[in-house]
């Protein structure tokens, strides 16, 4: 009988020791037996390691293994999005996947972040790579001077609404002069809270009150700075919500504006104290700024959002948003330092406030009841026994119990008097 070509007789072993349990023989072909593969796997790995642009392709581009092959899906292709904002997808469907330049990101990195320089860069990168503007059909960005430079191309959509708006309108809202004795006021109470507040869901123990400075002491006692703070996150509220729905991975361009949008009415439809209705307002007003809208709506009134609520998202919502669902070009962040799109919402950095995180702000209104001692809310927290599977956001569920302003007074007053 003839033996069949494909098998591999007599595979003999010698450093058994890796593979105890290996036979001495297999009539199997080498491609289904095991024990060679184990072999190779654990005595004969390869040292050879992917270029360090390979490697970083592979990372972000998993289905583009190379420059090469990303160029070739390119050509050809007439519905491009291309995105100078560091726009990436989350879905990882190609919506805005295919990011050209992977070489040049430092050269576009250093140069001054003018119209005309960022212009002339993109055009030339777009020239390097054979991708002319006929190939794209969209074009996003913040910067109303880039926007207003892309004019001439006048079968490019232009997409004006990015999530770094949102970065933007939080940004505005902390620092507004209405608000800027409480978002100084808050440096001190959250340093103080994330170096004692902790000794609340860690100690098992009767706990002692933490010793405090005069300063926070007195913010503590300032019914008016945690009245202002309560406004200041309710406003923000809107903000970080619609940061978390554009973190979801079923995000798209027409998400932007239509979440904008939500942002604004969710924000008018907050019920506040008429002292901080002028917050309000410069709130609203933020919203449908100059910032995001000086290319197509250039008053700086709530009825700019009549024309964005009627135009913008109209544009989106016909046959052209088609593009959007195809390939795309991205340019990946011109800013150099920027570490996503939620930097500043993850640290919310300046001169005047050092730590300031969202989840800070959210928290602020409850701060002095957890620097105090001695009230019966307080007690499941203290006899609350934490386990290994309990995680950060698990034990700040204690927060909860003090959430309306009636929790607050009552234990204002149980402490002071």
């Amino acid at each position: 009988m003839q033996q069949d070509p494909t098998c591999h007789c007599s595979i003999r072993f010698q450093t058994s020791s890796c593979v105890p349990n290996s036979p001495s023989t297999s009539q199997l072909p080498d491609s289904l037996n095991p024990w060679p593969a184990g072999y190779r796997d654990q005595l004969a790995r390869s040292p050879y390691k992917l270029p360090r642009q390979v490697q970083m392709i592979a990372k972000i581009l998993p289905h583009a293994w190379n420059e090469l092959e990303m160029l070739e899906k390119l050509r050809g292709q007439n519905q491009l999005t291309l995105s100078l904002d560091g726009w990436t997808n989350n879905s990882g469907n190609s919506i805005y996947a295919l990011m050209a330049l992977m070489t040049h990101l430092r050269w576009v990195g250093r140069m001054t972040h003018t119209s005309d320089n960022i212009f002339l860069a993109t055009k030339g990168l777009l020239n390097s790579k054979q991708v002319k503007w006929h190939q794209l059909s969209t074009v996003v960005t913040d910067l109303p001077s880039t926007m207003i430079k892309l004019c001439e191309f006048l079968h490019i959509q232009k997409v004006h609404i990015t999530l770094h708006v949102y970065n933007f309108i939080a940004k505005q809202h902390v620092g507004h002069a209405m608000m800027e004795d409480t978002a100084k006021g808050n440096k001190p109470l959250s340093k103080t809270a994330s170096s004692r507040v902790s000794k609340l869901f860690v100690r098992h123990t009767v706990i002692d009150t933490p010793s405090l400075t005069e300063g926070v002491i007195k913010l503590i006692d300032d019914q008016d700075h945690f009245t202002a703070n309560q406004v200041l996150i309710s406003l923000l509220k809107p903000v970080f919500n619609t940061i978390t729905k554009l973190k979801q991975s079923v995000t798209t361009l027409a998400n932007i504006s239509k979440e904008l949008i939500n942002t604004y009415k969710n924000i008018s439809e907050v019920d506040i104290s008429s002292i901080f209705e002028t917050f309000k307002q410069n709130c609203l007003d933020i919203a449908v700024s100059k910032k995001t809208f000086t290319f197509r709506y250039r008053s700086n009134d709530s009825s700019s959002f009549q024309r964005l609520k009627y135009g913008k998202i109209r544009g989106c919502s016909y046959s052209r948003s088609e593009p959007l669902k195809k390939l795309a070009i991205g340019v990946l962040q011109c800013v150099p330092g920027v570490e996503g799109l939620f930097s500043m919402m993850n640290t919310m950095k300046n001169k005047a406030r050092s730590q300031l995180s969202t989840t800070t702000l959210k928290m602020m209104v409850h701060i002095k009841l957890h620097l105090l001692q001695g009230d019966p809310l307080l007690a499941p927290c203290k006899s609350q026994k934490r386990t290994r599977d309990d995680s950060e956001y698990e034990s700040m569920k204690a927060y909860n119990i003090f959430f309306t302003p009636t929790d607050l007074e009552a234990f204002k007053k149980g402490v002071f008097t």
